[in-house]
């Protein structure tokens, strides 16, 4: 049983933590009113940080100290130039901060304990995590989109359940489980509950992905669409109804290019957004805007992180990021590559610079758990 062994508790609470780290994204958002003394004290812990990475030399996390150092100068730079202070200090927390973190932490957790122990413990976080929030929901309107889903907003809460079902997948892909299968069922279900398009669509495409790249899941994938077909076909009145009275219609209306006004918040507004910004990128391209000073009538963000970073930091920091987050897809193997994608779609449609943890944190792990060495220690680990 996985509390009464040890080290299965010890990583249990990790992948609490771990989880904990990705939905809040932020230390020291507590001592936000105090700008001067929280940006002391990041300092301090950041450098702490960096110290240790330094001193371990030969370190697999060495690439992530230079990474997140190259970002550290580019959002300094921004920060100097932002006339929200505050709000500067929670993206540099939630980006940099967090990911360096969560980085050690998983990667250490990963590499002593093995992927299987700790994405199983992570999916059982995840599921506790479903379970409460489905409680919390009864109570306060189980289908009000306006209620928070317990910890998260509707679009986090799909992004950390769209991952979960994703993880799933995949270990079910490999050991042909059947609860696997049924968690994936179940966290594919949270996202669709949360009726927010974007991490539907991240998580199709990347189910195809994996099924694709898998001798298993192109069984399964054939199997399923001809499953799916023949539900279409007996129920296509009352899913079609069902599918055009819900939020999802938008994605159907976009392709038409039929958008109606009732698309504006989710769909026009972000059109609208995305010109404006690309208009303020030609507008200053060096160096940006700066980092958070970005305001389109009431919303502080443009909603596309990617599209951010050329906006408030740049075209250098903005070419970086593509760069980086290119060769971090190229040295994934499949497993994370997916998780990369996952996240990058998401994180292009909804979401601030901040978080950027969640593209960088897995590309992260993604080149630290390539090695064939470690990859042996954690088989041995994993059939121990």
């Amino acid at each position: 049983m996985i509390f009464i062994e040890r080290n299965s508790l010890l990583v249990f609470l990790g992948a609490f933590f771990f989880y904990v780290l990705m939905a809040f994204g932020g230390f020291f958002s507590f001592l936000s009113q105090y700008v001067f003394f929280s940006l002391s004290v990041l300092l301090i812990f950041f450098a702490s940080v960096f110290f240790y990475l330094l001193k371990s030399r030969g370190s697999e996390f060495g690439f992530v100290f230079y990474v997140l150092l190259v970002f550290s100068v580019f959002l300094l730079i921004g920060a100097i130039r932002s006339y929200e202070p505050v709000y500067a200090l929670e993206k540099f927390d939630a980006f940099i901060v967090v990911t360096l973190i969560a980085s050690i932490l998983s990667g250490k957790l990963i590499s002593n304990y093995g992927q299987y122990r700790f994405w199983h413990c992570y999916l059982l976080v995840s599921m506790a995590i479903l379970a409460m929030t489905i409680v919390f929901k009864l109570k306060f309107g189980l289908m009000d989109r306006d209620v928070r889903f317990f910890l998260n907003g509707p679009i986090v809460f799909g992004w950390l359940m769209g991952f979960a079902a994703l993880v799933s997948y995949v270990n079910f892909l490999r050991r042909q489980k059947l609860h696997l299968l049924l968690a994936t069922a179940l966290f594919s279900l949270a996202v669709v509950w949360t009726a927010s398009k974007g991490p539907l669509v991240a998580l199709a495409f990347v189910f195809l992905y994996f099924s694709l790249a898998h001798r298993i899941g192109r069984r399964y994938l054939l199997l399923g669409g001809f499953l799916a077909i023949g539900v279409a076909v007996v129920f296509f009145d009352v899913l079609w109804a069902a599918f055009l009275d819900s939020r999802f219609s938008g994605v159907y209306r976009l392709a038409q290019a039929d958008v109606t006004q009732s698309d504006w918040g989710s769909i026009g507004i972000r059109q609208a957004m995305l010109f404006d910004s690309l208009a303020k990128i030609l507008e200053f391209p060096l160096l940006g805007i700066g980092l958070g000073n970005y305001q389109y009538d009431v919303l502080f963000y443009p909603h596309n992180e990617h599209l951010e970073v050329f906006l408030e930091l740049g075209v250098f920091a903005g070419f970086f990021h593509v760069l980086v987050v290119m060769w971090m897809l190229v040295k994934s193997n499949v497993e994370y590559r997916g998780y990369i994608l996952f996240f990058v779609l998401c994180t292009s449609f909804s979401g601030d610079i901040g978080y950027l943890r969640f593209v960088y944190l897995f590309g992260f792990l993604g080149v630290i758990l390539r090695h064939p060495l470690r990859y042996k220690k954690r088989k041995m680990l994993n059939h121990a």
